[in-house]
């Protein structure tokens, strides 16, 4: 299956997200196909909502991925309020920090109007990558860990599964991103993670203020 995931990291310093990274590596591992759309001012031109929707028509995606912070959570409901008016059959997942800090917020958001299909809980590699495969075989997708399921406006919501077992995962799929660009927006150097998440308490990824 091929995997777009839109990357909204606007009004932030440039550099790779490590969670994607994650992700990409681990569905890669399981036969999918990953492609970014990396949208930040950093990295010009920005690539508008049409160039995105663009992107979805021409590369045919079966499943459109989000991961958004609490500052770039507006900007992620206008574009999936226009994916699902354009391509309504493609399912939409989003996740991220935003997502684990307030699921019920971004639930209700997806239940009061067609956005979201899904909304990622807590570490999402391997629930990713197991909606994926179901979507894949067209299989029933209801009992995903960590993923809440928006359909016929109900919402499952599904346990929160295990810690993943680090020494399992594959290895991060860092050439998703647009490295020489990146490290030149840099000024040469790009960051490196070296523990489980980010060690810091920034309020820009934590506070909730953008509705």
């Amino acid at each position: 299956m091929r995997v777009l995931l839109v990357y909204p990291i606007l009004d932030c310093p440039p550099g790779i997200n490590h969670g994607l990274a994650a992700l990409s590596g681990v569905l890669r591992f399981r036969g999918h196909e990953t492609r970014l759309v990396h949208v930040t001012e950093n990295l010009p031109p920005v690539p508008t909502a049409d160039e995105i929707l663009e992107i979805v028509e021409e590369w045919k995606p079966g499943l459109i991925g989000l991961s958004v912070m609490t500052q770039q959570y507006k900007w992620a409901r206008d574009f999936a309020r226009r994916a699902k008016k354009a391509f309504p059959s493609i399912p939409l997942v989003i996740g991220g920090v935003h997502c684990t800090m307030v699921p019920e917020e971004v639930t209700a958001h997806g239940l009061e109007e067609p956005l979201w299909d899904y909304v990622c809980v807590g570490e999402g590699e391997w629930a990713l990558a197991e909606l994926c495969d179901r979507l894949e075989r067209g299989d029933p997708t209801d009992g995903v860990p960590n993923m809440r399921v928006i359909r016929g406006g109900k919402v499952i919501r599904n346990p929160v599964g295990p810690f993943p077992n680090l020494e399992e995962l594959p290895p991060k799929d860092y050439f998703l991103f647009d490295l020489p660009r990146i490290t030149r927006a840099k000024g040469g150097w790009v960051s490196m993670l070296t523990s489980r998440g980010c060690p810091y308490q920034c309020m820009f990824c934590h506070r909730i203020f953008g509705k």
